[in-house]
């Protein structure tokens, strides 16, 4: 694999690590507000910031990387694009008013359930336009547009933004320890992992050229793995660390490289003709490795903070 692609794909594994983490949060915030929200605000409310700031970093990064790309890319998922800019604007606009700002007509909860709604719409949209780089659903090279009815005509491609929903859902209950939701973890979870092994069979039965590498067993086996660690009380306290779920997570996400290296768009399109030269790869690599160290010193901070929120808060309402 190329060292420049292999780099800016470990930056993608990081950032969408920390962007499912947050989602998962918006998630049980849309659907079980009241048995979440101690769980989940502690965490999402220090992390929003750092995760907006990982999307710049990887559109630096991306930038980078791909100089010659970033232009035809643009035309091609201009809607798509201008969706996820609504989405993020508005995922950061009603956290801030959430977390700062003194309600009014709105409540706390309709407030933070508006940002968790953004949240997630962010999610399935860059869940659309990845599998799309697979696949080439919807991606008309020749005029350099992105049609949406064509994307749905390829069955796996929104099987797959199903199967991530899911897995989502699932694995949500493990990263916020909420306990009570053991069973549901291990079934939902297990339901996202096997409907992607069938959206992975039918991506490759209606695009043949896509071929799947043996590394994607890496994120399956993670999938049925975790929610089983939940629900064992011995190794629980474990899967549930941030960082340690963290971690698990971009190892996860980064098998998915093998989908779109070395080709792209139904593997149409090598990746190797869009690479940076070698003299700009050396320089994305050392400033690469110093920023992303100073996020990611950043992130353990946060994270540390989030815990001590979460600790603060259950003293206050054991005491009360």
């Amino acid at each position: 694999m190329n060292g420049v692609f292999a780099l800016f794909f470990s930056i993608t594994a990081i950032f969408l690590a920390l962007f499912i983490a947050e989602a998962m949060g918006a998630l049980l915030i849309i659907f079980s507000w009241k048995n979440s929200r101690k769980n989940v605000l502690p965490f999402v409310i220090p992390i929003w910031e750092v995760t907006g700031t990982f999307l710049a970093f990887w559109v630096v990064a991306a930038d980078f990387s791909f100089p010659n790309v970033i232009v035809p890319a643009a035309y091609i998922y201009a809607v798509p694009l201008l969706l996820l800019l609504i989405a993020f604007v508005a995922r950061n606009a009603f956290i801030v008013y959430g977390e700062y700002i003194k309600k009014g007509f709105f409540t706390e909860r309709t407030l933070y359930t508006v940002f968790s709604v953004f949240e997630v719409a962010f999610a399935l949209i860059f869940v659309v336009f990845a599998v799309s780089l697979v696949t080439g659903g919807g991606v008309e090279l020749a005029k350099l547009q992105f049609a949406t009815a064509k994307w749905f005509s390829v069955p796996g491609d929104w099987l797959f933004v199903i199967s991530t929903l899911l897995v989502m859902i699932g694995l949500s209950f493990v990263f916020y320890g909420l306990e009570n939701y053991r069973i549901y973890s291990i079934v939902l979870t297990y339901l996202g992992v096997i409907l992607t092994i069938v959206t992975v069979l039918i991506i490759h039965s209606s695009v043949p050229a896509v071929t799947f590498s043996p590394v994607l067993a890496i994120p399956l086996i993670i999938g049925f793995l975790v929610p089983i660690l939940f629900y064992f009380d011995s190794t629980k306290k474990i899967v549930e660390t941030k960082m340690v779920f963290l971690a698990i997570l971009a190892i996860a996400v980064f098998p998915f490289y093998s989908l779109v290296y070395p080709k792209v768009f139904g593997a149409s399109v090598p990746v190797s003709a869009f690479i940076t030269n070698a003299a700009m790869g050396t320089a994305f690599y050392y400033i690469t490795l110093g920023g992303g160290i100073l996020l990611l010193l950043m992130l353990a901070y946060l994270i540390y903070v989030a815990n001590i929120a979460k600790k603060n808060a259950k003293n206050a309402e054991t005491k009360a």
